[in-house]
């Protein structure tokens, strides 16, 4: 571009601006000499929602579905076996069909009423025609082709029309034909000791691929759903695993926690709540657990766990305030705590049998919380170290000093001690922890 070029640009910038500051031309106007397709106006495409037409709907398919099966109910016991196969599979047959009509047809709402009503009856309809046939319905068999055949009919019907309905219900049948597969393979002589909940693992891990798929694709409601569900199975199944004591599994005793810290890891990485949540959940059952599985035995190893299961949900909480998220960080830096100062006050044990190394360590790992504070600028340390010093002042003078000075000089002693651990906690909050540190540690993102 050479110097007249230029000048004739600046030119006729120049006049551009004269014009549309005296309001003879439009920025659509402008816009129309470089894209003329792009500036024609487009009306903003409706977002789905519920409305009151769509609810009538399907409240009116589901009386007719009730509706259709009183009305078997009434006769079945008198009818033959073509009849009940003909009101069966007939009407699924027929709701199908106009489901299907008014569904291509554009009235999408009420053609979903109509093939929902097909699928609620489409197993009993197969059911009765597996009987005409010579094959029992209720056996591992026919309940297996029934199954089969309705996965077939679902996995078909959403591939061909993309209605929502048939996704789930797809996925519903080839869950439930996992199942009944595998119990008509092995019968009764199971491959291993809890198959069941080995199988449910399994489930819950194709539940979540299919979820991440879904999140790919941006299906946001299937996603959390088969999240929901494919973890719930998964850390549920596994937990169970674990047995009770004496007949424990070491094994996924030992990697069930490791399981809950690749969940949260998976949390930060998906960025769902979905598992953050589970995580939470199962941590504080396994909490509970190990609580009432090994509080009697006085075995030490559930409370080392228990404080590995703090320092990991502590180093998820600052990697998360990191994130600017406010409400989780407390609230997994307050649980986190509890576990590791709760776990390693329990470790110290009691006079005669206390333990040397933790009793003279604990009271360095409160000060490691107290200095923590000051470091991330959050209460929460401040508070709870504040506690635990408080009661570990109790517990030593109870265990040690009680008998030698009795129990009022040690109550005197020990009051005045807390006194003082009071101030020094409040003398912290006021010179070194900022006013909007109250119950976090990082300022909330507006």
């Amino acid at each position: 571009m050479n110097e007249q070029d230029q000048a004739k640009i600046n030119l006729v910038l120049s006049e551009l601006s004269t014009l549309a500051k005296a309001g003879l031309i439009t920025k659509e106007q402008v816009l129309s000499v470089f894209a003329p397709s792009e500036t024609k106006p487009t009306t903003p495409e409706k977002p789905s929602r519920i409305n009151l037409q769509k609810i009538l709907y399907y409240v009116g398919g589901f009386i007719v579905l009730i509706g259709i099966v009183i009305f078997v109910a009434q006769f079945w016991n008198d009818m033959d076996q073509f009849s009940k196969t003909l009101v069966t599979l007939g009407s699924a047959v027929s709701a199908y069909a106009l489901g299907y009509y008014f569904y291509l047809r554009g009235s999408k709402d009420f053609g979903h009423a109509f093939l929902i009503i097909s699928a609620a009856l489409f197993p009993l309809g197969i059911g009765t025609t597996l009987d005409i046939i010579g094959i029992s319905a209720m056996g591992l068999g026919g309940i297996n082709i029934d199954i089969a055949i309705l996965l077939i009919i679902y996995f078909i019907s959403y591939y061909s029309l993309r209605a929502s309905v048939f996704l789930p219900l797809t996925i519903l049948a080839a869950s439930a034909l996992f199942f009944t597969f595998t119990n008509y393979l092995f019968g009764g002589n199971l491959p291993l000791q809890h198959f069941d909940q080995y199988r449910i693992a399994i489930l819950g891990l194709s539940w979540l691929s299919f979820a991440y798929y879904f999140s790919q694709r941006e299906m946001k409601f299937m996603t959390n759903v088969m999240y929901l569900f494919g973890l719930s199975m998964l850390l549920g199944s596994t937990a169970s695993l674990q047995g009770h004591f004496p007949n424990a599994s070491f094994f996924w005793e030992n990697a069930f926690p490791v399981l809950i810290v690749l969940t949260f890891y998976a949390s930060t990485k998906l960025q769902n709540r979905v598992f953050l949540v589970l995580a939470i959940l199962f941590t504080i059952g396994e909490i509970l657990y190990l609580t009432a599985e090994y509080s009697s035995s006085g075995l030490g190893w559930p409370l080392y766990r228990i404080a590995i299961l703090g320092l990991s949900w502590l180093s998820f909480a600052y990697y998360f305030s990191k994130r600017e998220m406010r409400f989780i960080p407390n609230v997994m830096y307050f649980f986190g705590l509890l576990m590791l100062l709760g776990s390693t006050a329990s470790l110290q044990g009691y006079y005669p049998n206390a333990s040397i190394f933790w009793e003279l360590a604990f009271p360095f790992l409160i000060i490691a919380v107290f200095y923590g504070s000051i470091r991330i600028q959050s209460k929460i340390f401040l508070v709870l170290a504040t506690l635990f010093t408080i009661g570990e002042i109790l517990k030593l003078t109870a265990e040690y000093f009680s008998e030698g000075l009795g129990w009022p000089i040690s109550l005197i002693v020990a009051g005045l001690i807390i006194m003082g651990v009071s101030y020094i906690s409040f003398e912290l909050n006021r010179r070194f922890l900022k006013p909007s540190s109250s119950i976090s540690s990082v300022p909330s993102q507006t």
